[in-house]
């Protein structure tokens, strides 16, 4: 009983830790949450989430080491533990996910928005320069 309440703490651990990380990137799971970021946030905040995705979920994550932990777990209880881990993998992507998503349609919005150009305005208008000398020249005779 003790080791399935030292399992249960291990996951909760890691999902608090990942909840302290996530915490300044949560806003940006609705929509609008990116709002008021110029564009060059925006793809620094998608930098330091893939990082962070790397970090929660690549080979030497927490998450990862819960994983391996499966096999180790006894056989009664090891379908439930396993379908903890598995869902705690799917809330960290989804979080994930559903972050990089609204930055990217921010980012893409803001680089649309600072490439716009204005039709409407008058274009510029041809220099009007002056005859070549021999032109002139040849004018007058």
């Amino acid at each position: 009983m003790s080791e399935v309440i030292e399992h249960e703490t291990q996951i909760e651990s890691v999902r608090e830790a990942f909840g302290r990380e996530f915490e300044r990137f949560a806003r940006f799971r609705s929509e609008g949450g990116a709002a008021g970021l110029s564009l060059g946030d925006a793809e620094a905040s998608l930098r330091e989430l893939a990082e962070l995705r790397t970090r929660q979920t690549g080979k030497k994550s927490a998450l990862s080491q819960l994983m391996k932990l499966v096999g180790r777990v006894p056989a009664e209880e090891r379908a439930a533990f396993g379908q903890r881990v598995q869902s705690l993998r799917a809330e960290v992507e989804s979080a994930l996910d559903e972050a990089e998503q609204s930055l990217r349609a921010h980012a893409a919005a803001e680089r649309v928005e600072h490439e716009r150009i204005d039709v409407t305005l008058p274009g510029r208008r041809p220099r009007h320069g002056h005859l070549h000398p021999i032109t002139i020249v040849r004018q007058r005779l």
